[in-house]
């Protein structure tokens, strides 16, 4: 993607957004925070290194021109401005940034679990134990398959299932839903209803259980999700 395309739409997304050129007043002055912000989201979406980000600005005339910069940031400056903004400012520039590049998404949904505890588990394995876990937190994403952006992510609690909750991600996105890829856990009537209300095509494997409706008895399989991933994947 081009350079200088990413940087414009992104100073129009934070412009939308209303951020603040600086943190505080008695900042130092040598960055904005929409420099920052745009160089984070230039790594992100051309998948750079801090290193590698770093060298695209030092060769790129289209960082200077958009941005203003005066020099070139130490490549740890941006890493570390991540960590002292609100979670929420970088989070909104990606999702509205991939709304203005893309005029349509293609969209695939999955869950993931993830434990609440550090403690290893090497130890009883080796002995031949197992532990019983119930502390563990999911989390519902939507992945843009050409740019392989999360665009959307919701918490859960361990024991909740992700497909409730697929629907209204799906209402969040700012650009139109062209195609929706899924695995048998999104396969349900309420979802397939909502998909064919947003406009979208769904791509979601059907379960194969014999209570399943005859309308979607000829999807079973799930061939057609993964030939769908794979041309959109060798299309980026």
């Amino acid at each position: 993607m081009h350079l200088r395309i990413i940087l414009r739409s992104g100073a129009v997304a934070l412009r939308r957004m209303r951020v603040p050129l600086f943190l505080s007043k008695f900042s130092r002055r040598d960055f904005t925070v929409h420099q920052h912000l745009l160089l984070c989201a230039t790594r992100e979406l051309e998948k750079e290194t801090w290193r590698g980000l770093r060298d695209r600005v030092e060769d790129s005339k289209a960082v200077d021109e958009v941005l203003g910069l005066t020099r070139t940031p130490h490549f740890t400056t941006p890493q570390k401005f991540l960590q002292r903004i609100p979670r929420g400012w970088f989070a909104l520039l990606m999702k509205r940034l991939t709304g203005l590049l893309t005029s349509t998404l293609f969209l695939a949904a999955d869950g993931t679990g993830f434990l609440l505890r550090a403690a290893s588990t090497h130890y009883l394995r080796r002995l031949g134990q197992e532990i019983e876990v119930r502390d563990y937190l999911k989390s519902v994403d939507l992945v843009d398959v050409p740019t392989g952006l999360i665009v959307a992510t919701r918490s859960l609690p361990g024991n909740r299932h992700e497909a409730p909750h697929l629907v209204s991600l799906l209402r969040t996105m700012e650009a139109p839903v062209a195609e929706v890829y899924g695995d048998k856990a999104f396969d349900s009537e309420r979802i397939h209803r909502s998909l064919r209300e947003l406009g979208a095509e769904g791509y979601i494997d059907v379960r194969g259980t014999p209570a399943r409706p005859a309308a979607r008895a000829g999807l079973r399989g799930h061939g057609v999700v993964l030939d769908r991933h794979a041309r959109l994947t060798a299309a980026r």
